[in-house]
């Protein structure tokens, strides 16, 4: 057997039994640290049992097996909703989600067991490298898919991801994998591979690491000075079937649209004698059946006696209107539309939220950032005959051909405070998995580096998830970081739930959500914040830094 750089690696090396099973805690942490079982302590046992296995495997081959195949097992369990999707999507999912952070792995394995190298604190090159790889899938591969960073399950005791103001979710993934590194570091002492300088560093490195983290973080949840009531939203939550997005008939729209009316007079009467009047009546992604509500497709579809004409156009500003209360609904949007024969051809079609004013006047967000996968296809999309033929593989009668909003827009709601003066408060409103997005989030909140809007309000359609309700939660669960990198709150309107109402701390109170999979209507009053954060001027530079530095070290570990 032959080993490279045998004068560092010879002095600490474990059986292959050894490294899979590090990797197979590494893999049962990653998954019951997440919703299902929601045992949040264990996203620190992820990345040291994964480090661990790269820096003390015998050989390269035995850690990328292993890593590849308790990654893959454990992204297969988060992914598992995909099942009922595309069933030939999932395997590939769930592969190339493990091989970013099997590259991660070998990154620091290069790096570690490097003879010029080996001398930097693993407590140093652990969250570097696991920082690069989480990045490294949830911001460049594939345009991004940030779901499941270590940092994530944290969210349970807010006081420990305060600091995700400042540096974002990678920021507090590296502190996640600091005390794996530094525990790395003390088992190299023990075994003579460094000296007792280096770990007795790495180890007082944490400590203060998390000692201003705390801190920060108490400092941070008690301030009050800069948060004053906002408005009041009624989220109403529907419980349709993914099937509405692909194939919803005439006829199960008109009942569908009379069955969410209905819903949303009741919770508007219920809230009025509560004695809280809304100031915005909220419902989900695409709810609103049609093609949208732009006047020169409404006037084609009424002139050429075209269903469904003008009916939920002119009903949902009828419901404006008689409750003298501003709508915000999901809605497709087709400009152009035009009759060809047996088909519909238009020149645009977006997934948007429109603002409805019961004056009738309309304002429009259309989504910007498509989910990979799911509304497109990164790379493939580029050859629409592969994408055709991919689909109807693996995904049979989906299609996409949804276009991307050309700009952030933000929508002004005018609102009543206690006093009875009215004031406007600007609205950013991510679609989807767009609040799963920190980009996308801070160029909606922020333009040129000042606040701009002071609430999100996220549509969303989580009828993917199925049966799976942890999707539903870790969908939440990911929403959460946004409201602390931007310091604003939140209100999340979902199909199938979770509907549920986020301060500008993440924290979500019990009677502030609804169950999953069931209808209903959440009345909440958010608590505005006028504090800037770091992270709304850097954004996710630490991400995009350590990505670069983890690839000029493996470059330079290469030279002998």
């Amino acid at each position: 057997m032959s080993v490279a750089n045998p004068g560092v690696r010879e002095a600490w090396s474990v059986p292959a039994r050894w490294t899979w099973l590090l990797c197979a805690l590494g893999a049962a942490a990653f998954v019951f640290s997440f919703p299902g079982a929601s045992i949040w302590p264990l996203a620190f046992v992820t990345p040291a049992a994964y480090s661990a296995a790269a820096v003390t495997a015998r050989r390269t081959r035995t850690l990328v097996i292993a890593a590849l195949v308790t990654l893959a097992i454990a992204w297969g369990w988060h992914e598992r909703w995909v099942l009922d999707v595309s069933t030939l999507g999932w395997f590939p999912l769930t592969v190339t989600m493990a091989l970013m952070t099997t590259v991660a792995l070998l990154a620091l394995r290069r790096i570690a067991c490097h003879p010029r190298l080996a001398g930097v604190p693993l407590a140093l090159l652990v969250p570097l490298t696991w920082c690069a790889g989480e990045s490294l899938r949830g911001l460049l591969a594939f345009d991004g898919y940030p779901w499941y960073h270590v940092a994530h399950p944290l969210i349970a005791a807010p006081i420990l991801v305060q600091s995700t103001d400042l540096f974002g979710v990678p920021g507090v993934s590296c502190l996640v994998a600091l005390p794996g590194g530094a525990l790395l570091d003390w088992l190299r002492f023990r075994r003579g591979t460094t000296n007792r300088a280096v770990a007795i560093g790495a180890a007082t490195a944490t400590a203060l690491l998390w000692a201003a983290n705390l801190g920060y973080g108490a400092w941070r949840l008690g301030e009050s000075a800069p948060l004053s009531t906002g408005p009041t939203v009624l989220a109403v939550q529907t419980n349709l079937p993914m099937s509405n997005k692909i194939a919803w008939s005439l006829e199960a729209q008109v009942d569908d649209f009379t069955t969410f009316r209905r819903q949303t007079l009741d919770a508007f009467d219920e809230a009025m004698s509560s004695g809280r009047r809304p100031d915005l009546v909220a419902w989900p992604e695409t709810m609103l059946p049609g093609f949208g509500l732009e006047p020169e497709t409404v006037q084609m579809l009424v002139q050429g006696n075209y269903a469904p004409g003008d009916f939920f156009s002119r009903l949902i500003v009828d419901m404006a209107e008689m409750l003298e209360t501003p709508f915000l609904v999901g809605s497709p949007v087709y400009t152009g539309l035009r009759p060809e024969g047996k088909r519909w051809r238009w020149s645009a079609h977006f997934n948007s939220a429109y603002l409805v004013e019961p004056t009738g006047r309309l304002q429009r967000y259309d989504k910007l950032f498509l989910t990979p996968f799911g509304e497109r296809m990164p790379y493939f999309s580029s050859w629409p005959w592969l994408e055709e033929r991919l689909l109807a593989i693996g995904a049979s009668g989906m299609t996409f051909d949804l276009d991307a909003g050309a700009e952030p827009r933000r929508l002004d709601l005018a609102w009543r405070d206690d006093s009875g003066a009215v004031r406007t408060t600007r609205l950013a409103t991510p679609i989807c998995f767009e609040d799963t997005v920190g980009w996308l989030c801070r160029e909606l909140v922020y333009e040129r580096g000042v606040k701009s809007a002071g609430v999100l309000v996220n549509l969303s359609n989580d009828g993917w998830f199925g049966h799976v309700d942890a999707g539903r939660e870790a969908h939440l669960l990911m929403a959460r970081f946004r409201t602390i990198e931007l310091r604003v709150p939140m209100v999340r309107v979902v199909n199938t739930g979770i509907t549920a109402s986020i301060d500008s701390c993440g924290r979500l109170l019990k009677d502030d959500r609804l169950a999953p999979r069931m209808s209903g209507a959440l009345l909440a009053t958010v608590t505005l914040d006028a504090r800037s954060t770091l992270y709304s001027r850097i954004g996710d530079a630490l991400g995009w830094v350590a990505m670069a530095v983890t690839a000029f070290l493996v470059l330079a570990a290469r030279r002998r």
